[in-house]
């Protein structure tokens, strides 16, 4: 009866414990705050955060006065550059129109010159291709008379060489 009795006893009380425990409302053991309180404790925070978003919006009117002045500096410095840029662009533009004009002249010189020369090499190059072809006609006249005179002696030691040929065999 000793231990085994105790054993039993000890969780048959345990499981008396839990199933005790068990079956109580979670109220009993968890204090609410009432409603009011709650209620109060909201009503704290949306004030306060109420003076958060005014004190914001006071910070967000600020940082728009600053960006409208910042706007107005930066647009005076951006047209201010905009007329030094324009004027000095302005005189690089009249300098070098100025250096322009004898580039163009001096273009057009070398221009006319060029063609002037070209006009000239054409009237010499035919000027010696007309030479050439007369110098080249000259030359097939005479090649055509000495070609008769070497047909003509072509024939002629033909013959002889014939009439030994003949004779050598007794042709003739």
């Amino acid at each position: 009866m000793g231990l085994n009795f105790h054993r039993m006893l000890f969780q048959g009380c345990f499981s008396l414990f839990t199933i005790y425990i068990m079956a109580t409302p979670a109220t009993l053991f968890e204090l609410e705050t009432p409603v009011e309180e709650r209620m109060a404790r909201l009503d704290s925070e949306v004030a306060h955060i109420g003076a958060d978003v005014s004190e914001m919006k006071g910070d967000i009117k600020q940082l728009n006065a600053k960006i409208d002045g910042f706007r107005t500096q930066v647009d005076g410095k951006i047209d201010g550059i905009k007329t030094q840029l324009g004027g000095k662009i302005d005189s690089v533009k009249t300098q070098l129109d100025g250096k322009i004009e004898p580039v163009r002249e001096s273009v057009v010189t070398l221009a006319l010159t060029t063609e002037k020369s070209f006009g000239e090499l054409r009237v010499s190059m035919e000027k010696s291709f007309g030479e050439l072809r007369v110098s080249f006609e000259k030359s097939f006249g005479q090649l055509r008379v000495e070609r008769w005179v070497d047909r003509v002696w072509w024939l002629l030691i033909t013959a002889g060489v014939l009439g030994l040929v003949g004779r050598s065999f007794k042709w003739f």
